[in-house]
């Protein structure tokens, strides 16, 4: 399965390829880039990951100096 991860809409065609509703773990090893992260985690977090779930970002390493919009982005999952 391939996806955008900048584009949501392309998150979700993946997520309704796979055939699953809710996910029990989900895994970001994707671009590194804190805007994709953004946009991953507010389109699967909510929609596609169960409530007693797990979410992880593999790297966000690479991110810690970014901020969007003003929002730090360590402090945007704290």
């Amino acid at each position: 399965i391939y996806g955008d991860q900048s584009d949501s809409e392309s998150l979700k065609n993946s997520c309704q390829t796979i055939g699953v509703e809710k996910f029990d773990i989900i895994i970001d090893d994707g671009s590194h880039i804190a805007d994709h992260i953004l946009t991953t985690f507010n389109t699967l977090f909510d929609n596609y990951l169960k409530p007693d779930g797990l979410y992880f970002v593999e790297d966000y390493d690479h991110s810690l100096t970014f901020n969007s919009n003003s929002i730090n982005f360590i402090e945007y999952f704290m």
